[in-house]
């Protein structure tokens, strides 16, 4: 191709971005301008009584309204939380548009915006960034896990790299624990609910030494039964789950403070590991496709997989697992925060250290036939240093730093397969992963008069990844096979290095009403394939770069008694890293191609009258990737996986006085589109739309001291999907159940301030 041909492509696809993008900007600015004006004549006939709880976030790197920030942005507070029975981080889907998780019982991976990664093994990171009180934590391994005692959990939608870094190209979830504070206060809760859960979670918070040194203690526990039936053994997906959180916040002075936390949770050998039966054969194009009751592609019996199974029980939580998976997980984290104030700057350190430990098994084919096992054991070791400066003014406020990280990675996996008598076949891979990276960057905030504003930043992040592998392939003839760099040289040893950055700008034309429009850049780091029986030259994925073309509007209307916020947005993605699986050679890679995102969302928050909250939640999605290689060899396009077109969520909480007391009823419910669970879109893989429904009732006295209360999870009992694999090479897909119909109660009982 020549200079000028090159030249004349960009300048085709600038104009076609331009194009696509100002309609987008054109709208929000009418809708945000019709808002402004209507905001004046609702906010008159407003009454003073009940408005919406104000909600403080840091997703700037420091404290703002909710609704100073032009983020595309949810945000759970406390009291939210409780309120939703949210005691796992994939819970927090329920109210959060364009948010999807799709999780087993070893991983999860949250999809942003239709922006995931569907690779199933725990070396890699995620292009949503998991941040927990400003930590990134870097294994999907970890992200599933118990919720306690928390302030608020944010999401920013749209790449976050500027501020937050690390592989935030989809954005990020931010889980922000309580804090301790000067008054002595504490809360205890106990709970029971379906298959004997019996569940506890406490806190005691107070000053140790006068006002200089202060101390929070978080605890909980939660077990329940296996909900999904075993006919031949013990049920499977338990729970044994029991965390600690321990902070002291250390004041010698106004302007300085330390805070020290330590925390660990422990998964203590679940009964887990278990799948929905699911035949399923190789069907056009290799994609599978779902064995009928009289269909017998594989010569066995009529509905049956390839080993003659067929599950006589059509309830897909009845099932028969020769081998008892289980799940162990041990996690430690130690930190420390150091915020020094001077006259006109901030100081900020923040040093962190995590690490786990996890083993696990599963029966993969899910039948009593030993067909295929899998197991995993990860170590992982992570060690982050931030320093950065800010400025105090409000006006003109800017931040810089600088950020270190250093990951070692080690994960094992072996596969071993039964095909009938003397036919047996065993795999593994055995290797250390090493990341290095270092990162700077620096936004600003400059006014542009009374009005307008110009926010504009930029990040450079540098890693360094280094693989030491042993592999035995299953289906070869049993030689290990070592890689690193003394075998494969620097295929072995790879850098990256990039920029990322924002350039936005926001208009205020009256207190109540931000707009904002601007671009964005995220990228996220290359790697080693999972699969490692690859020629050396394809060791390794490029990194992907996401531009967002974004425009929103918050609007705060009729006295704080509404909140209607927006945001339209479009991706242009270069080198998405598409997790792709062979359903015939069980071989899976990751390949780099390119993807476009168009979409929307939509939040509006009431409280019409006092005793009443309304929310409601839309997001709207249209997403396509290129040149998919299909296991036929067919290159198509498909949708990006956990990206159903449209999502709504919603809630209505209602609070009348009773006695002494008040009775809170609540119904909330998330429904989402089709979708599927890889890029493939294999017809197995695909989930039909579906509805979650949601209730809860809560006694509460005046005082405030205790309360009571009852839920109703999956009211309509619906039979969902939380995760599938095309595995239809050896006759079936992984199909893991969404929870069924849970019911449980609640006792909260608080001391001190409240």
């Amino acid at each position: 191709m020549t200079s000028t041909t090159l030249t004349d492509t960009r300048m085709t696809h600038l104009r076609t971005t331009t194009a696509s993008v100002w309609p987008m900007m054109v709208l929000t600015m009418s809708i945000g301008a019709a808002a402004s004006a209507a905001a004046n004549a609702v906010g008159l006939a407003a009454d003073s009584a009940g408005t919406l709880e104000e909600i403080v976030v840091t997703a700037q790197k420091r404290e703002q309204n909710l609704q100073d920030v032009g983020i595309s942005l949810t945000a759970l507070s406390a009291e939210s939380l409780q309120r939703l029975e949210i005691s796992d981080s994939t819970d927090i889907v329920q109210q959060v548009p364009s948010l999807q998780f799709q999780s087993t019982t070893t991983f999860a991976t949250p999809s942003l915006r239709g922006v995931s990664q569907t690779e199933f093994t725990d070396q890699h990171e995620l292009p949503v960034g998991i941040v927990v009180d400003g930590v990134y934590i870097s294994s999907p391994g970890a992200v599933q896990t118990q919720l306690f005692d928390l302030d608020r959990v944010e999401v920013l939608r749209g790449p976050q790299g500027t501020l937050f870094g690390r592989n935030s190209t989809g954005g990020l979830i931010h889980f922000v624990t309580r804090k301790p504070t000067e008054d002595f206060s504490a809360y205890a809760k106990v709970g029971f609910g379906s298959y004997n859960e019996a569940r506890v979670e406490g806190a005691v918070n107070g000053a140790l030494v006068d006002q200089t040194l202060l101390g929070r203690l978080s605890i909980a526990a939660d077990r329940h039964d296996g909900y999904l039936k075993n006919r031949i053994g013990p049920d499977t997906l338990a729970s044994r789950v029991y965390s600690g959180r321990g902070q002291l916040l250390y004041k010698p002075a106004g302007d300085l403070s330390v805070l020290l936390k330590l925390q660990t949770s422990i998964n203590d050998h679940e009964k887990n590991g278990g799948y929905t039966w699911a035949p399923a054969a190789p069907g056009p194009d290799g994609l599978g496709v779902r064995i009928g009751p009289n269909d017998n592609p594989w010569g066995t019996c009529n509905g049956c997989d390839l080993l003659g199974y067929r599950n006589p029980d059509s309830d897909p939580y009845h099932q028969a697992f020769d081998k008892q998976g289980f799940f162990d997980r041990r996690a430690y984290e130690g930190s420390a925060t150091v915020n020094w104030d001077l006259s006109s700057v901030t100081l900020t350190s923040v040093t962190d250290f995590y690490s786990h430990k996890k083993d696990y098994l599963e029966d993969t084919d899910a039948s009593p036939n030993p067909l295929f096992t899998y197991t995993t054991r990860h170590r992982l070791d992570q060690f982050s240093q931030e320093l950065r400066v800010s400025s105090r003014s409000d006006r003109l406020f800017w931040v810089a730093g600088m950020y270190f990280l250093n990951i070692r990675s080690h994960f094992y996996q072996s596969l071993a397969f039964n095909f009938g008598p003397g036919v047996d076949l065993f795999g593994y891979d055995d290797r250390i992963d090493k990341t290095t990276s270092w990162a700077a960057f620096g936004q600003t905030e400059i006014p542009l008069g009374e009005q307008w504003k110009l926010v504009t930043g930029a990040r450079w992040t540098e890693d360094t990844k280094k693989l030491d592998a042993l592999t035995v392939n299953a289906f070869g003839d049993g030689t290990p096979v070592i890689i690193n760099r003394g075998t494969v040289g620097g295929f072995a040893k790879r850098k990256f290095g990039d920029w990322q950055g924002k350039v936005q700008l926001e208009w205020r034309p009256q207190t109540d009403v931000l707009l904002f429009v601007g671009v964005s850049r995220g990228t996220k780091s290359g790697g080693f394939q999972g699969n490692l029986s690859v020629p050396p030259e394809s060791l390794t994925f490029s990194e992907e770069k996401l531009t967002d073309y974004e425009t929103g509007f918050k609007l705060t209307l009729a006295d704080n008694k509404v909140r209607l916020n927006g945001s339209l947005f479009y991706y242009d993605y270069k080198n998405y890293q598409a997790f792709e699986f062979n359903q015939t050679t069980l071989a899976s890679t990751i390949q780099n191609t390119p993807a476009k995102v168009k979409g929307a969302e939509f939040e509006i928050e009431s409280r019409p009258i006092s005793p009443l909250e309304l929310s409601l939640g839309v997001s709207v999605l249209d997403t396509k990737v290129e040149d998919i290689v299909l296991p036929s060899g067919l290159v198509v396009d498909r949708k990006l996986p956990q990206a159903p077109s449209a999502s709504v969520n919603g809630l209505a909480r209602y609070t009348l006085p009773v006695g002494p007391g008040s009775v809170a009823l609540q119904f909330d419910f998330k429904y989402n589109g089709s979708s599927y669970f890889t890029v493939n879109n294999a017809p197995v893989e695909r989930e039909a739309g579906y509805g979650l429904y949601n209730a809860h009732v809560t006694y509460k006295p005046n005082d405030g001291a205790w309360e009571a209360s009852a839920f109703l999870k999956n009211l309509s009992n619906t039979r969902y999907r939380v995760y599938s694999l095309d595995v239809s090479g050896l006759g079936f897909s992984n199909d893991r159940p969404g929870v069924p119909r849970w019911f449980g109660v609640n006792f909260t009982y608080r001391f001190g301030a409240r």
